[in-house]
């Protein structure tokens, strides 16, 4: 008899299907409600702009964020804004959110289709379930940011080389994951298979680590495109990507040199996924607790059994955080490939918990039938923009299309406020929804380029015409000749005479 069938007896031949249908349903309105609204993110925005100059430019290697700050953008290397880039093309910025989030996707179902296999189909299920509700896994899926396709490269990797059993197609397939990860978002991504190693050795399997074959082809996988791309940077570029990427952001990332940002990688990973970690402490416990003394042998045995995924899946959510602890920064969304295998052991535990209370399977058909409804909710819901009530409007609210209609191709809009420069936000949220470039200045700045009187000026190694068109922090700041255009909160919009 089957796990599941010891577990939940009398179980219907269609319950799964419902379950399915619910986690699809779930994960669609957790994840791409998000994809239907504006959304103010930092990285996000900036990395779009960064993937609309790639097409404007049609340059492969020499990226451009903004004026005056990342003129040269070498933050990352290319590969993850040529695929931006692509999908643009094709289907136009706005399906740069549904990308991503089809990538958050893919990653849940792989998790889940490995999970099954490892932990059973209702720790699974519930795991996913714990995921969806994960609001800093789900929320931030759809978004042009460099994690979700990290998280999803990262996981392909630990599971092809966890799951290749002496196949060498599996072991290309995880070190080439790697690698592409690598040439996304450098180093973090090359510890998969140095994850996949150790929970080989947890999973008892250390004999499959003697090989010399495994290494070989993995390496050659994992290490062959971020070398080739360092070749092809130092021959080429003339180092272009070293001095930007691997001095200024690895090396200063590593030695203390740039600190913002720091973040306590493991209170981060606990304190975000706390909704799974009731449910992970219950899975660590349970293995220890034992069976009652009216247990029968065979579900003391499948304790016993069940112990092994248990530190899988532990030593997989820890081993991110710990990785990016080795650094002297890090940042919340890094732990991002974390929280698949944090909440499929919180899913675990959570069946330990319906296996002891709830052995008739009632609270169990309450669930499967609250995430199809729910889900279903959600997802009907997505062309409404039910997202908006957790997410924070976008600061400029209709300013930014105003500014851009108002104003033709090469032209900069200024943004006017006292605090200028003291945050790239505004400019990045501005550039990327008017679709022109953002001049931040601080009044008194504005003044002067007004009363220059000149056609045009110079300003962040650039020279622009006369100004038009002004966003202000308030319509204090307006000149008198300058027209009103719209308000929207704190900010007005105004035209030049």
């Amino acid at each position: 008899m089957s796990a599941t069938r010891r577990l939940w007896p009398n179980h219907p031949s269609h319950a799964r299907t419902l379950e399915q249908a619910g986690l699809a349903l779930l994960g669609f309105g957790a994840i791409f409600a998000f994809a239907s609204i504006p959304v103010d993110d930092y990285d996000g925005s900036l990395y779009t702009v960064v993937a609309r100059h790639l097409l404007e430019d049609g340059t492969f290697f020499h990226l451009r964020g903004l004026p005056g700050a990342f003129a040269s953008f070498t933050e990352h290397p290319p590969f993850f804004f040529w695929l931006l880039a692509g999908v643009a093309w094709l289907g136009g910025e706005q399906a740069l959110p549904w990308l991503m989030g089809l990538i958050g996707a893919a990653t849940a179902l792989l998790g889940f289709v490995w999970a099954r296999r490892r932990v059973g189909h209702e720790a699974a299920w519930l795991g996913c379930v714990l995921l969806m509700l994960l609001e800093s896994w789900s929320r931030y899926q759809a978004r042009a940011r460099i994690d979700p396709l990290l998280a999803l490269l990262f996981t392909v990797s630990v599971i092809a080389l966890f799951e290749a059993r002496g196949r060498a197609r599996f072991w290309m397939a995880g070190g080439l994951a790697a690698g592409l990860g690598a040439l996304c978002k450098g180093p973090p991504a090359l510890g998969a298979p140095v994850l996949a190693a150790l929970l080989l050795a947890l999973d008892g399997r250390a004999k499959e680590l003697a090989r010399p074959a495994p290494w070989v082809i993995v390496a050659c996988g994992a290490l062959g495109p971020p070398l080739a791309f360092l070749g092809y940077d130092t021959l080429t570029l003339d180092g272009l990507y070293w001095r930007g990427y691997v001095d200024r952001q690895l090396v200063a990332s590593v030695n203390g040199q740039r600190l913002e940002g720091h973040t306590n990688m493991f209170r981060s990973l606990v304190s975000r996924g706390w909704v799974a970690l009731p449910f992970v402490l219950v899975a660590l416990g349970a293995p220890f607790v034992g069976a009652s003394a009216a247990a029968t042998a065979s579900v003391t045995e499948a304790a016993k059994v069940a112990r092994r995924p248990r530190w899988i899946l532990l030593a997989w959510a820890l081993f991110v955080p710990a990785g990016f602890s080795l650094a002297s920064r890090g940042i919340w969304h890094y732990n991002t490939p974390a929280y698949l295998p944090w909440a499929l052991l919180g899913g675990v535990g959570a069946t330990d918990l319906l296996w002891r209370f709830d052995a008739a399977g009632r609270l169990r058909a309450l669930l499967r039938h609250g995430v199809l409804g729910v889900g279903a909710l959600a997802t009907l819901a997505v062309p409404c923009g039910w997202a908006r009530v957790a997410q924070n409007p976008h600061r400029f609210g209709p300013l930014s299309s105003l500014a851009g209609a108002a104003t033709k191709a090469g032209d900069a809009i200024f943004l006017v406020d006292p605090e200028s420069g003291r945050d790239l936000g505004d400019q990045i949220y501005l550039v990327q929804r008017s679709r022109r470039e953002v001049l931040p200045v601080t009044p008194l700045q504005f003044g002067a380029v007004l009363a220059s009187g000149q056609n045009s000026y110079a300003l962040a190694g650039h020279t622009w015409d006369r100004p038009r068109v002004a966003v202000f922090r308030g319509r204090a700041l307006i000149p008198a000749t300058w027209a009103l255009m719209a308000e929207h909160h704190e900010w007005a919009l105004a035209q030049a005479p």
